[in-house]
């Protein structure tokens, strides 16, 4: 999932959903939207701002996902490609 600022930018919401799109195509995870929000992360910034949610240990799947290496490291590449994405 990826949240932005519900009364920001549209850079937040593209922001979001980009990284969003790249963890759910490099993970195979459920695709649970950019959703707006008014979390202090997001709302308390001069700048775009995501926070996204990788996966969820309460899903059995994505718990394992989260405790292997190679797990970890997609996330971290699939956040990257998201932002290179967003910067076009």
């Amino acid at each position: 999932t990826g949240y932005y600022y519900e009364k920001g930018s549209e850079e937040s919401r593209e922001l979001a959903a980009a990284i969003k799109n790249r963890i759910v195509k490099s993970l195979d995870t459920t695709d649970r939207g950019a959703k707006g929000s008014n979390f202090y992360v997001c709302r308390k910034t001069d700048m775009p701002a995501a926070l996204i949610e990788v996966a969820f240990i309460s899903n059995p799947a994505e718990e394992q996902l989260l405790h292997s290496d190679t797990g970890v490291e997609k996330a971290a590449k699939a956040i990257f490609d998201g932002i290179k994405d967003y910067f076009g």
